[in-house]
């Protein structure tokens, strides 16, 4: 059996540092990268594709994250949906001839009411997916829709109303995002075991991407903080627990994500891609 494929996050800043980059990614082991086409990208900026092509020269895959910030494909005011759904349109136009393993997506608001009342945003977000999805059909590639601490509409308790709608519609798991989620509604930590245990049957079978980033609990339990460097014990736990409920005989790619501390961070990124690679 294949071994599960690790990318790296990756961003704008990578392409200026191209050949530096493309040696990380060799020295540390990964198998490619995510790559954010957030703004400027599809903006005022092309998206990479010579950079992507390079990527893809070395022998390493990619998958892309579309853009995300500013946009609400769960918005219940049309005007907002409609225009997010064009920005994500054009983005997509503009990568023909690329050759991602997925393309990723957030399917957020941040109206209050939704998170409460979560019919109408759910509803927004579904729309979007369906209006998206013969575009991003046509490429041959799946949309994933990553799970998020926002309201709506990436939670737990509401992805899988858009997947029982969106047939062609997958998940990119980030349980450190629900860790927070839960947190935020409920006011109590869950471990990372407890959580996949309690996810809906439909999430588990949909789950195409996992993100792995560490978290931290403040002193009085009432935060939880994301996009730390990982614990490659914390890695090994979580992914054993997704092996036995049968969840990595379906995952694409187990995507490394750490945005708030590097120091010292490559000994531990090599071992984090080891224990990845075990599986």
């Amino acid at each position: 059996m294949e071994r599960l494929r690790v990318l790296y996050s990756s961003w704008g800043r990578d392409v200026d540092r191209e050949k530096g980059f493309i040696e990380f990614l060799g020295k540390n082991g990964f198998d490619g990268i995510e790559f954010s086409l957030d703004y400027p990208y599809c903006h005022t900026r092309n998206p990479p594709k010579e950079f992507l092509a390079d990527i893809e020269r070395e022998g390493f895959i990619y998958g892309l994250h579309l853009p995300w910030r500013d946009l609400s494909l769960a918005s219940p005011i049309p005007e907002v949906r409609e225009a997010s759904v064009q920005v994500i349109k054009r983005c997509v136009e503009m990568l023909s001839g690329l050759n991602p393993l997925y393309f990723l997506t957030h399917l957020t608001t941040d109206q209050t009411d939704c998170g409460f009342r979560d019919k109408e945003c759910i509803n927004a977000g579904i729309e979007s997916l369906r209006e998206l999805m013969p575009l991003i059909d046509e490429l041959g590639v799946e949309l994933v829709v990553e799970t998020t601490h926002n309201r709506c509409c990436g939670g737990e308790e509401q992805i899988p109303y858009v997947l029982d709608a969106v047939e062609n519609a997958f998940v990119c798991l980030d349980i450190p995002h629900l860790l927070s989620r839960r947190m935020i509604r409920w006011g109590e930590f869950y471990d990372p075991v407890t959580l996949i245990e309690e996810l809906p049957p439909i999430v588990l079978e949909r789950i195409r991407v996992i993100h792995i980033h560490g978290y931290r609990v403040d002193l009085n339990n009432r935060a939880v903080y994301t996009h730390f460097l990982p614990r490659p014990e914390e890695v090994e736990a979580i992914l054993n627990k997704l092996s036995k409920v049968g969840v990595l005989r379906n995952v694409k790619a187990a995507v490394i994500e750490s945005f708030r501390d590097t120091q010292g961070s490559e000994s531990t990124i090599r071992r984090i891609v080891r224990e990845v690679h075990k599986f």
